[in-house]
């Protein structure tokens, strides 16, 4: 699981699976029956939403975090414990697909931009 989303799911009670995301209680207001939404984007960023009308910052301070706490570390700060050369024919380094601590993996070129 995602360490952002993980992260989050630990500071929520009565946390449910509900389709592809999860539900639990608002932590910013008294919350009997379970209206925030917690989902996770394709870039692992963390969606939370409440029915009741809570903003996501109220939300997110409710739980001891900050706005940046839903986004996951950008790649270059993720410390990389294996890299894989692609290289062309003659030998020449295309790319490389980085391994994370945390099993993920992204792609780099010799220039420093992220592979498209």
């Amino acid at each position: 699981m995602n360490p952002v989303l993980q992260n989050v799911l630990s500071r929520l009670k009565g946390v449910k699976r509900c389709g592809n995301g999860w539900k639990a209680l608002c932590p910013a207001h008294n919350d009997r029956k379970p209206s925030l939404k917690v989902d996770e984007a394709e870039d692992g960023k963390v969606l939370v939403k409440c029915f009741a009308g809570c903003r996501t910052e109220d939300i997110v301070a409710a739980i001891g975090l900050n706005m940046s706490n839903l986004y996951p570390e950008p790649e270059r700060k993720r410390k990389v414990i294996a890299a894989y050369d692609y290289k062309d024919a003659s030998g020449k380094l295309l790319f490389q697909v980085c391994r994370t601590a945390d099993k993920r993996f992204f792609q780099r070129r010799p220039d420093g931009k992220a592979a498209g």
